[in-house]
């Protein structure tokens, strides 16, 4: 563990650049005395830019990768490490890693590769008239009803595998309005039926779902939504004793 430094300042330090972390790190760099904290934020992936972030200047922009965090039993302070080797210290550390996406919404981690992956999926929307979407929440209802306006004479269907579109958070008299409301705009809906284990992208030949449908789609994308991304520093002690450290309950943190 590094030693204290010499800045008296309380440094809340944001783990995380997705829509979490800048809505926490925006506001928070606004209201808070500069005089008193610092606010650092670090993001692994980054695509857009981050220079206007902080109002007034009010905060630290680092690119890196967290590897380990360091917090001794007891301590109200401490340091995480990046996989250069550098260390960021805290008073206060916020975790806000976000989700993990498939499909076409599954960025690569270096951002030199997101250009080309982006122009690669284009050509795939652009060439295919026959898209199967697999999974039919918001993801997949709102991809489907962007492929319409853009290519309107493409074949789009979706299949989910529940009795209605969306899950049971929602009432079932908005999700039958919302399988109506995208069919009038020339969406095929499939709904409590499924297809086995597909990978996204160009397709050929016949895909048969669980109650024996014949699909022919020349594009498949799974678009079943983000799944939490659980990000945690491993080590010998695993999961559990990482955060144990720093006073986080699994079950909070799972949220």
């Amino acid at each position: 563990m590094a030693s204290k430094r010499a800045d008296d300042r309380t440094t809340i330090l944001i783990v995380g650049g997705g829509s979490a972390g800048v809505n926490i790190t925006r506001p928070l760099s606004k209201s808070l005395d500069p005089a008193k904290y610092n606010v650092n934020h670090l993001e692994d992936q980054i695509m857009v830019p981050y220079d206007k972030l902080f109002h007034n200047g009010n905060g630290t922009f680092v690119q890196g990768e967290v590897t380990k965090i360091n917090q001794k039993p007891g301590d109200t302070h401490g340091e995480v490490v990046l996989s250069n080797g550098k260390t960021l210290e805290y008073d206060i550390l916020v975790l806000a890693t976000g989700g993990k996406w498939d499909g076409p919404l599954a960025f690569p981690k270096e951002p030199s590769e997101v250009v080309s992956f982006i122009c690669k999926r284009r050509k795939e929307f652009s060439k295919s008239q026959n898209i199967l979407l697999v999974g039919g929440g918001t993801v997949g209802i709102e991809l489907a009803g962007e492929i319409r306006d853009i290519w309107p004479g493409k074949e789009v269907t979706v299949i989910q595998r529940d009795r209605l579109l969306l899950n049971n958070t929602y009432p079932d008299k908005f999700r039958v309005a919302m399988q109506k409301q995208i069919e009038s705009r020339g969406v095929k809906v499939i709904v409590d039926d499924s297809i086995g284990d597909v990978a996204s992208g160009v397709s050929k030949g016949t895909l048969t779902t669980r109650k024996g449908k014949a699909l022919q789609p020349d594009l498949v994308v799974r678009a079943w939504g983000a799944k939490a991304h659980l990000w945690c520093p491993r080590n010998t002690t695993g999961l559990m004793a990482s955060y144990a450290y720093l006073g986080i309950k699994y079950e909070e943190f799972l949220g």
